[in-house]
């Protein structure tokens, strides 16, 4: 088989699919990428099926599309091997991945064990021209765990060769991986990396009714967050989080739960990575009487449970919202 029509209906489906969508970083369409897996993927088989597969692979996982209607064009097998190499982003991202590469390997599928792996490799060598063009600064903007990811590559790529010895794509693998690491990671370590903590409470008023009231403060740049700051010589998390709350909105608390809820991110500035650690706690106040930190906060408003999902603009800090909510309720 050299062109078929189905293959050819694949790559025109994938298209419209994908139209709208670009690659991280580089303005270029997105359908490069399923295109370039699917051309990888040919070195190696001329089925058919495999190779509507590949070029469909992110249909599910990133637009608008259902298994259902994969199946409808492209038949069960298609379908099959679409559904194994889709993430499920309601997950959160630590999870999604976990869940995602158990169902890959335990398929013992060749067929999907190839697919992804040219996925991988495309994707690795992408991430190095990505770095090239764009330069360090935006690159590590876009990707500040990078280490992270390529360290999971290395075990996926392990776990790729024991499970299918002669996968043919396996050697390249490791060396693009490699040389990611090693330029990627060097340019990373001639930069200082700055280490951060701040703490702060998520402040609760009881109202009348009996409902749970949360003070979100405005930042200046826009986004809404709980009341917090940078810890000083000398404080502790708790004593941290009590001065940023009475500081920025003017807020004393008649109890504090000492369970601790942690976030984690990192983020490129003044060409440093900052690595940033911020601690909250659970605080209850006796009064709404809110006096705002000018310099610092444009705003502030008491919400809901609902209202504070939706006014918050990080998945991070919604996850840790959620976290203490979920605590709250245990305690009730």
């Amino acid at each position: 088989m050299i062109y078929s029509i189905k293959l050819q209906k694949a790559v025109q489906f994938a298209s419209h699919k994908h139209k709208n969508q670009k690659r991280k970083i580089l303005d270029y369409p997105y359908i490069t990428h399923p295109l370039m897996v699917m051309h990888l993927v040919s070195k190696f088989t001329d089925n058919e099926d495999v190779l509507c597969a590949a070029v469909l692979h992110d249909t599910v996982e990133d637009t608008n599309t259902s298994l259902e209607e994969i199946e409808k064009h492209f038949g069960k097998y298609v379908a099959f091997l679409v559904d194994l190499l889709s993430e499920d982003k309601s997950l959160p991202w630590e999870k999604r991945k976990e869940y995602y590469y158990q169902r890959i390997f335990s398929s013992g599928n060749k067929d999907v064990f190839l697919i992804k792996s040219a996925d991988i490799l495309y994707n690795l060598r992408d991430m190095i021209e990505t770095f090239h063009f764009a330069g360090e600064q935006k690159f590590f903007t876009t990707f500040p765990n990078f280490e992270s990811s390529i360290v999971m590559s290395f075990e996926h790529i392990k776990q790729l060769r024991l499970s299918w010895d002669n996968n043919p794509f396996v050697d390249d693998l490791y060396h693009s991986a490699l040389e990611v690491f090693q330029e990627i990671h060097r340019k990373g370590e001639e930069r200082k990396l700055i280490q951060k903590v701040s703490c702060g409470i998520i402040p609760i008023f009881v109202n009348q009714k009996g409902k749970r009231e949360f003070l979100l403060v405005l930042q200046n740049n826009g986004n809404y967050a709980f009341p917090k700051g940078h810890m000083e010589e000398g404080e502790s998390f708790m004593q941290t989080a009590k001065r940023e709350l009475f500081e920025e909105a003017g807020v004393r608390c008649t109890s504090i739960d000492e369970t601790v809820f942690s976030e984690h991110y990192r983020f490129y500035k003044d060409e440093k990575i900052i690595e940033k650690t911020v601690n909250y706690f659970i605080g209850f106040t006796d009064s709404q009487e809110v006096h705002i930190q000018e310099e610092e906060i444009a705003d502030f408003c008491w919400c809901s449970e609902e209202e504070v999902l939706e006014k918050l603009h990080f998945k991070e800090i919604k996850d840790i919202f959620r976290k203490a909510l979920h605590h709250l309720n245990n305690l009730s």
